[in-house]
């Protein structure tokens, strides 16, 4: 893989917080200091390794003499990497001390923005391009974000689709394309057809779980139905969305609550999902 692509897939992952990096970050913090605004030098080996979409918003002193970098390719695309001294060479990776500590997870902690909360995710629907599965009528709602390569978005498709025929589920599908390289055409080919729910339909029946791809012809010819999925997949992206599904609802006291991954407890699921509640 080239350096810039390198780069660029780095940026492209959003946040990732373990529930111990609060404490790591403490007992670290010490050693990672906040530095001076980055240099020229530096500032033109990011911008020339990622093609010129990412620059330094921060420095800061790292291990072993090197130079911790936080680099940003816009929202949401925001990563912590190193320089070394002679500002010649980027790396990145996981530091490690000797006593276990990860140092790089501490600087992540410190220093990158937080990711934004289930209630910010769920404000900002609105700037997405979804569809819906299911009857209007529904009493229950959620907001589902689907690589239809996913095969944890296979299972909750399966798991939910009795509920969804039923008519007591109705979810708003919000189609992205990132886990192969037709998944964004196959998710336009899925937005992009008269009856969206339909096509949804067709590419899980024919979901090939071996392969753990769906079943929909790619279609890359659809631009009105490609910048959709692009926008989604980047919204994604932007809101710390790391994988899918990535479920949205308001619970029974009209609070946000959110799903990252496959819930095989469907009636807990239904259980912790408010009535229908359109986005204000």
């Amino acid at each position: 893989m080239a350096l810039g692509t390198a780069l660029a897939v780095q940026l492209s992952i959003a946040l990732a917080r373990a529930a111990d990096a609060p404490e790591s970050a403490i007992a670290i913090s010490k050693a990672l200091r906040v530095g001076p605004a980055a240099t020229s030098p530096l500032n033109g080996l990011v911008a020339r390794l990622s093609g010129g979409r990412a620059k330094i918003v921060r420095t800061f002193s790292a291990p072993m003499g090197l130079i911790g970098l936080v680099v940003s390719g816009g929202p949401g695309r925001t990563a912590v990497l190193y320089a070394s001294p002679n500002g010649l060479y980027l790396i990145n990776g996981q530091i490690y001390g000797a006593d276990g500590q990860n140092y790089t997870r501490a600087a992540q902690q410190l220093y990158l923005p937080p990711p934004p909360t289930p209630a910010q995710n769920f404000a900002a629907l609105k700037e997405t391009h979804s569809f819906l599965w299911g009857k209007k009528s529904a009493t229950k709602e959620l907001w589902m974000i689907f690589d239809p390569d996913c095969i944890f978005c296979h299972k909750s498709y399966e798991s939910l689709k009795v509920l969804v025929g039923e008519g007591k589920l109705k979810v708003h599908i919000i189609a992205v394309g990132f886990l192969k390289p037709d998944a964004m055409g196959k998710s336009a080919a899925i937005v992009g057809a008269s009856s969206p729910s339909a096509a949804l339909a067709s590419d899980e029946d024919k979901y090939d779980v071996a392969a753990e791809e769906g079943g929909a012809i790619a279609d890359f010819r659809n631009a009105k139905a490609l910048r959709w999925v692009q926008g989604n997949t980047a919204w994604m992206k932007a809101h710390g969305i790391t994988g899918t599904p990535y479920m949205l609802w308001r619970d029974p006291s009209g609070g946000v609550r959110e799903e990252a991954g496959y819930e095989s407890d469907v009636a807990a699921l239904m259980a912790r999902i408010g009535k229908s509640a359109q986005l204000r």
